[in-house]
């Protein structure tokens, strides 16, 4: 048993790296979830993404996992608000461009602090082309709940907010967005956003237990 799980989970690593993504269109959003989740976690507990020359090489493959699992374009959209109809679409690529690059890091923090939990599927409700699909994060001392929310987009399942605990990710991205382009604009936001993710730092202090 446990050999067959070390290799799916080499095996969803090695799908990720490559981009491969066989049958991923025929998931439900709860195996969606499932697979994106576990393939985070192989990621931030592989021995080989440990070491330090590989660092560059374990943000891609987070990256990667946010790319094919995640509809970042609507994600950022909506954590722009009104905003985003002024943006022309050079600048909304760039934009959804760094809020991948945002995501990355905020997915390899939060997955890194779950790393010891246990993962309880509550339930999958579905309505047209959205669902939800409802978590519990079993932890040592403290549970938290984590509601994905996911869209589907040509036949795939893509997540687009996350409700920890009561509170959306996309609206409290919303609400800092708004606070920083109330006092530094949207090119101030750009830069703020562009700083964080270039850092290398920012991304490694997540990993490091």
């Amino acid at each position: 048993m446990q050999t067959t799980r070390v290799l799916l989970r080499s095996l969803a690593v090695a799908a990720v790296l490559t981009g491969n993504t066989v049958g991923h269109a025929a998931l439900t959003p709860t195996e969606t979830v499932k697979g994106t989740i576990v393939t985070v976690m192989t990621i931030l507990n592989d021995p080989l993404f440990m070491v330090a020359d590989m660092s560059e090489a374990r943000r891609e493959a987070i990256e990667k996992v946010v790319i094919t699992s995640v509809s970042y374009e609507d994600m950022a959209r909506r954590s722009l608000g009104i905003t985003w109809r002024d943006l022309n679409e050079s600048e909304r690529q760039r934009f959804s461009h760094l809020f991948v690059q945002m995501l990355r890091d905020a997915v390899a923090c939060r997955m890194n602090d779950y790393s010891m939990a246990e993962v309880v599927y509550l339930s999958e409700q579905r309505e047209a082309n959205v669902a939800e699909v409802r978590t519990i994060f079993r932890g040592d001392k403290v549970d938290t709940s984590i509601d994905i929310r996911l869209v589907n987009r040509s036949g795939q399942w893509l997540m687009y907010d996350d409700v920890i605990d009561g509170v959306s990710l996309v609206r409290n991205y919303q609400a800092q967005f708004v606070q920083v382009m109330r006092d530094a604009s949207y090119s101030g936001l750009v830069d703020k956003i562009q700083a964080k993710t270039i850092l290398p730092k920012t991304f490694e202090r997540t990993i490091t237990r």
